[in-house]
């Protein structure tokens, strides 16, 4: 599949949580540090190991509307834009708006728009490829699900290799930390 959707320049992504009810820590701004590096991390890693692309800038909102007593002081959205290294434009919202009547505690959406084409995933329809000269297909032949935890398990007692390389997971935590600092700050912010 590499390529078929071409250059990529587009990224959207959404993360949304039922709000529930949270242990203490989480309640406190102080104790739980916010959203976007709570959950916000995850979708930043998948965005990058999925498009091939890096931000170089982040600029975020966050704020907590009307939200259920079971939070405390957290936020319940946010949404922060990147700047991609190709100058495209990465998007990622996050809720906890999730009705508790949904059938999963989570809804992560991503969106790949290229060149060439446009892929998306959501975990109700699984991954659709849109590629110019072509009818959209459910793409069905996908890796084995993995747990990061075991294969660093295995890195750090077996010494193989670990799938998740540590630059990926420091660029992945510094891009994290920027978007982060924009919400608290109200600046963009270089990565």
């Amino acid at each position: 599949m590499a390529g078929e959707i071409g250059e990529i320049i587009n990224i959207s992504s959404q993360k949304s949580y039922k709000a529930g009810s949270r242990p203490a820590w989480m309640k406190k701004q102080e104790t739980y540090g916010g959203t976007i590096p709570w959950i916000g991390i995850h979708m930043i890693d998948l965005m990058r190991f999925t498009s091939g692309r890096e931000m170089t800038e982040a600029f975020s909102y966050r704020s907590q509307i009307a939200a259920p007593p079971g939070i405390g002081e957290m936020e319940n959205t946010t949404g922060t834009i990147f700047r991609l290294d190709n100058r495209g434009v990465g998007t990622l919202h996050m809720d906890y708006c999730r009705p508790e009547s949904a059938p999963t505690h989570g809804d992560d959406r991503l969106r790949l728009a290229g060149t060439k084409g446009v892929l998306e995933y959501m975990e109700a329809t699984g991954v659709t490829l849109m590629a110019e000269g072509r009818k959209p297909e459910k793409i069905t032949d996908l890796p084995a699900k993995q747990s990061v935890f075991l294969d660093f398990l295995d890195h750090v007692y077996n010494g193989k290799p670990t799938a998740l390389a540590f630059d990926d997971i420091y660029r992945s935590s510094l891009i994290t930390i920027a978007a982060q600092e924009a919400a608290v700050n109200g600046r963009i912010v270089k990565v």
